[in-house]
């Protein structure tokens, strides 16, 4: 089985993922469930890849004790942005799921 080494004793990101996508299909309309599910694969994925290769400054160390970058924490953003603006074409309503789509990092490995 493929996973992460923090991730042998917990529940990884697919867990949370299928759980977040059940309760945005669930809670919301369609088009908002659409939009949060897109934001979190499209955006997630591009701060992976951008953090990566790009990711220069470790600004949320302090703040929240992750190692991502602000480069990759604003691809994300401008991802998730770009996917709400699609789908909903509310600029508003993107801009706010952008905002809370951008975690900045897994929350479960920041008290190891």
């Amino acid at each position: 089985m493929m996973y992460r080494e923090h991730e042998a004793e917990s529940l990884g990101g697919h867990i949370y993922f299928a759980l977040g996508a059940i309760a945005a299909i669930s809670l919301f309309n369609r088009e908002i469930a659409y939009a949060a599910v897109l934001m979190t694969t499209f955006g997630d994925l591009a701060a992976a890849l951008i953090g990566k290769f790009y990711g220069k400054r470790r600004v949320f160390r302090e703040i929240f004790k992750n190692d991502k970058s602000l480069e990759g924490s604003a691809s994300e953003f401008i991802t998730d942005l770009v996917v709400g603006l699609a789908i909903t074409g509310n600029p508003v309503v993107s801009l706010v799921m952008a905002f809370f789509c951008n975690p900045h990092g897994d929350r479960s490995k920041q008290n190891r």
